[in-house]
């Protein structure tokens, strides 16, 4: 597993390091991507008691898809996540109790 979690960190340090940035930063392509997700998942919630929904969450990173979650009424008990960094786990499970 330790592996993995290092070509993980490489990449993501790559990444940054290229200039790309994350994809939950604030510019402009990545604002219209998460809103058509954001779109997407609301119109598929709609159609479900909220009650009856479960959400793994893979690749969870810092949380930003938790965070839309609970803003469209998911419980929070109901949403399960996952990532390959245990750091990020640990972040999500302290800014998401």
């Amino acid at each position: 597993m330790a592996s993995i979690e290092n070509e993980m960190r490489d990449k993501y340090s790559a990444r940054l390091a290229s200039g790309m940035g994350r994809k939950y930063d604030l510019r402009p392509a990545n604002i219209g991507m998460w809103s058509e997700i954001d779109s997407a998942v609301g119109e598929v919630i709609l159609g479900f008691n909220k009650n009856d929904i479960r959400v793994l969450v893979v690749g969870c990173g810092y949380g930003a898809e938790i965070y839309n979650l609970l803003r469209m009424g998911i419980d929070k008990t109901h949403i399960h996540c996952i990532d390959v960094l245990p750091e990020r786990i640990m972040d999500v499970k302290a800014n998401f109790p």
